[in-house]
């Protein structure tokens, strides 16, 4: 009897020991199973992730703009993909200082710019003159303080709208300004033209297609004699422009040229008609 107790109580302890040893095999097993799947895991998410931030990162870095080389030497192209527009340009105009003899401005061949500002744009001098006004007792402008900046958006718009009278600070920008918006219809040009002008007398007659045929030109514009006094003044009949409208594409162009807003080559010739030709709408 006793024997036979001591043999069962052996038995049990291999026994125990045994259960042990399989129960930390067991566990080693699991843990091991379990880092890989969670390297795996956070292989997997970490891929996922760095392709996701990669897929963001090229969407938000494809530019809406770009500025290329231009069709001939010495020119760029600015293509506009969200507002479906190319247009070529010079690199280089010829400056005017718009002072008497001004130490800080640059003369001669200027650098230039294209400022986008929403629906209008600018091709303009990089470099552009500010000075003083003064409104002298003979009843003309006196100028003083002439100095060289950056041109802008301010400095374009305050060039080409009229002066008023009293002392204010002017500036003088050799620029090229047009227009480009998306447009419902024919109907639709007419409204946003007397809204640029700020003149709702304006009035377009007709619309015929151009010797391409990729888009429409008006037959006619007119407006009532109201602007300044003066008869049939209103801003399109008294400044050269290229007003059109691309049917398939719903797009309005218009361009003003040949004012005292105006691009010029450094050796004397006009490029204002080169730049409005160039004017290409994508597909």
């Amino acid at each position: 009897m006793n024997k036979l107790s001591k043999n069962e109580n052996g038995f049990g302890a291999v026994e125990l020991i045994l259960i042990i040893v399989i129960v930390a095999l067991i566990g080693v097993v699991g843990w091991l199973v379990y880092r890989d799947r969670n390297k795996t895991t956070n292989s997997t998410l970490t891929t996922s992730t760095t392709s996701s931030n990669n897929t963001t990162t090229n969407k938000t870095s494809i530019p809406s703009s770009t500025i290329t080389s231009g069709p001939q030497s010495g020119w760029s192209t600015y293509t506009n993909n969200t507002a479906g527009f190319s247009i070529s340009y010079p690199n280089i105009v010829e400056g005017d200082s718009g002072c008497a003899t001004p130490s800080t401005v640059s003369t001669g061949a200027v650098p230039t710019t294209l400022i986008d500002s929403g629906s209008n744009y600018y091709i303009a001098a990089k470099n552009s003159i500010r000075f003083n006004l003064s409104w002298g007792a003979n009843q003309t402008y006196n100028t003083s303080n002439c100095t060289q900046v950056s041109t802008d958006v301010t400095s374009v718009q305050a060039q080409n709208s009229q002066i008023k009278t009293g002392a204010q600070y002017e500036y003088s920008v050799v620029n090229l300004p047009f227009f480009v918006k998306k447009v419902s219809s024919e109907n639709a040009v007419q409204t946003e033209l007397q809204s640029y002008w700020n003149d709702s007398t304006i009035k377009i007659s007709g619309w015929k297609n151009s010797s391409t045929g990729s888009y429409e030109v008006p037959t006619a514009i007119s407006c009532a004699p109201s602007e300044m006094g003066m008869s049939n003044n209103c801003g399109p009949i008294a400044s050269n422009h290229d007003l059109r409208y691309y049917p398939a594409q719903k797009i309005m162009f218009y361009l003003i040229y040949g004012q005292a807003a105006h691009l010029v080559l450094p050796n004397g010739p006009s490029v204002d008609g080169q730049v409005a030709s160039s004017f290409k709408v994508l597909n």
